[in-house]
């Protein structure tokens, strides 16, 4: 069974174009029926316009063969009233899958990696943290990269 990164191993970190020699690669798989997951951290778009657009850039990876944290948001939040944190897309995403953003009264706090949370925002978190019944963190890192530079992350 192989885990597959998209981010740096299928696509280039800078332009999001196919590395060279990944597209055969997964054919190589699919043609030998050899097990394998495609894997991301992705957070902005919808899992299937995510794996849509993968598929656009010519590479042949089925549904089930595909996995990112919003394939799994749904098994395990329960809770539709949340607390979130993250980036624009991210938020909008949860709405689309049917979450209520809700700061006043919410079940579940649900963070996101975004570069520029302040410590007004960790404080919210914490409080929310400590009254909700659910609290799901989108990534697992503790340090994530991005322009040169380490934030910290929401593991």
């Amino acid at each position: 069974m192989y885990f597959i990164d998209v981010q740096g191993t299928l696509i280039d970190d800078r332009d999001k174009l196919p590395i060279s020699g990944a597209i055969e690669f997964i054919d190589t798989l699919n043609a030998k029926n050899t097990p394998y997951v495609v894997i991301t951290n992705n957070t902005k778009h919808k899992s299937e316009n995510f794996l849509k657009s993968l598929n656009d850039l010519g590479f042949d990876i089925k549904k089930e063969n595909y996995l990112d944290p919003f394939r799994l948001l749904g098994s395990a939040l329960v809770s539709k009233r949340v607390a979130a944190y993250g980036q624009g897309e991210f938020l909008n995403v949860l709405k689309e899958m049917g979450y209520q953003i809700d700061f006043d009264n919410p079940q579940a706090l649900v963070v996101s990696i975004k570069k520029d949370y302040d410590n007004e925002d960790y404080a919210k978190m914490i409080e929310y943290a400590l009254r909700c019944d659910e609290i799901i963190g989108m990534h697992e890192t503790s340090l994530y990269a991005k322009d040169g530079k380490r934030y910290p992350g929401v593991g």
